[in-house]
C-alpha cells in the first residue's frame, strides 16, 4: 500500500504508473497434477496460522502463536529451559529469549528445579494459563469455522487421518 502510494506520488501527472499484475505464488507455478501432501498440509497450516494470529492479537496483547506455541510445551509442572530448547528444535540460547520474554508478560515465571541446583524450571503463571485456554478458544473457534467449511463427517475423516499419521510415524521413531 505505501510503495503505491509512493508511485502515485512521483509518477508525473502526463504519464499514470502502469498497474502490475502479481506474481501468481510459487506453489501455483509449480503444482503438479499428482496429489502431494507437502503442499496441502503447507496451505492449511498458512491458513491455520494466520488465523490464529489474528484471533490471539485480538485477545491478548501480548499474544503471538509463537508465544502459546511456547507455553504449550511447558509441563504442568515446569519444564527446564533445555528440555523446552530440545522440544522446539532451538538452541538453548534462544529458548532462554524465548522465556524472558513471556517472563516479562508476566506468563511464565522460573524457579530452581530441585532435582538439579544448576537449571531452573519454567512453569506458567495464572496469566499464562488463562492465555494458553484463551488460545484454544481461537484455536477451537477455527476447527468449528472449517467444520461449516468442510461439513462434519469430512472434518471429522480429516482429523482421524491426521490423528492415524502421526500415530504412525510416532510408532516408526519410537
Amino acid at each position: 500500500m505505501h510503495r503505491r502510494r509512493a508511485d502515485h506520488l512521483t509518477a508525473s501527472k502526463t504519464s499514470p504508473t502502469p498497474a502490475r499484475t502479481p506474481a501468481p505464488h510459487p506453489a501455483r507455478r509449480l503444482r503438479g497434477d499428482e496429489p502431494f501432501i507437502g503442499r496441502g498440509l503447507r496451505d492449511v497450516w498458512s491458513h491455520f496460522n494466520a488465523e490464529l494470529t489474528e484471533g490471539i492479537r485480538r485477545e491478548h496483547e501480548a499474544g503471538t502463536t509463537a508465544n502459546n506455541q511456547l507455553m504449550m510445551l511447558i509441563d504442568a509442572d515446569g519444564t527446564q529451559v533445555s528440555e523446552l530448547a530440545r522440544r522446539a528444535q532451538v538452541t538453548k540460547q534462544s529458548m532462554a529469549q524465548a522465556v524472558q520474554t513471556l517472563e516479562s508478560h508476566g506468563l511464565v515465571s522460573r524457579t530452581p528445579d530441585p532435582s538439579d541446583g544448576r537449571a531452573q524450571l519454567v512453569t506458567l503463571t495464572p496469566d499464562g494459563w488463562a492465555a494458553l485456554r484463551m488460545g484454544y478458544r481461537v484455536a477451537s473457534g477455527i476447527h468449528a469455522r472449517w467444520t461449516e467449511l468442510l461439513g462434519e463427517a469430512d472434518m471429522l475423516r480429516l482429523v482421524k487421518l491426521l490423528e492415524r499419521l502421526a500415530d504412525r510415524l510416532d510408532d516408526e521413531t519410537s
